[in-house]
């Protein structure tokens, strides 16, 4: 009789579980938070479609919007059950034109980007406009609680274009950026190859509006001989340069 109701207890505890795991409405509550975030915080962005399951989500068509809107695809959010326990989830851009991965441990999250330039052209055409081509790969590590963290960035055969110099070329260009709350410090930007620029200051994110991040930066350029300093201001989405 006891061996009876054993069984019956633990047969009920799997079809509870296996029901739960399974048949649980991932999709509302995913979406509630989802939805919740971005009206809290004011994020101008949208989505058609989410498709969630025990071990995933996809946010499917991301639009974000400022003056134009950007199309950034899906997002896919990758995680299990025990992800309560270890608090490890991964997520990665998926039919984007970014190429961007993440893994959050819990604590930091670490960010990883390939980025080819002429995908965020078309994403933002003033980037096209005087930047040719060139690949940007990164790798970042921030904490989320207290908006710590650092980044290195190569940005390599860059080719840009400018009223001075219609085709400016840069073999290889290194930045190391450092993170504390809303400010981004760029502390080294140095290239190698025939022309030369550095680069150093400070940027004031906007996190409501990044294309509204204040930009405060100085450095010099040398190009076939010519040296000159440069400052660089006002906002990231429509920066002044004056020499």
């Amino acid at each position: 009789m006891k061996k009876t109701i054993l069984i019956s207890i633990i047969t009920f505890i799997f079809s509870f579980c296996i029901f739960t795991l399974f048949l649980f409405p991932y999709d509302t509550v995913v979406k509630y938070f989802l939805n919740n975030a971005i009206n809290q915080n004011r994020i101008p962005v949208n989505y058609s479609e989410i498709n969630s399951s025990p071990f995933g989500t996809s946010v499917k068509n991301i639009e974000y919007f400022y003056k134009n809107k950007l199309s950034l695809g899906t997002l896919k959010i990758d995680y299990s059950p025990l992800s309560i326990i270890t608090k490890s989830v991964s997520a990665h851009t998926a039919d984007s034109p970014l190429d961007v991965s993440a893994v959050y441990n819990g604590k930091t999250v670490d960010i990883k980007v390939n980025q080819a330039i002429s995908k965020i052209a078309q994403m933002v055409p003033e980037v096209g406009e005087y930047v040719k081509k060139g690949n940007v790969s990164a790798d970042a590590r921030i904490n989320p609680t207290n908006m710590q963290g650092k980044a290195d960035i190569v940005v390599s055969n860059l080719s840009v274009a400018t009223p001075v110099f219609p085709s400016l070329n840069f073999r290889k260009i290194t930045a190391s950026l450092t993170l504390n709350k809303n400010r981004l410090n760029v502390e080294k930007v140095q290239s190698s190859g025939k022309n030369k620029i550095s680069l150093n200051g400070i940027v004031y994110l906007n996190y409501n509006s990044l294309y509204n991040s204040n930009l405060n930066l100085k450095g010099n350029i040398d190009i076939a001989g010519m040296k000159r300093n440069f400052k660089v201001s006002g906002r990231l989405i429509s920066p002044r340069v004056s020499f």
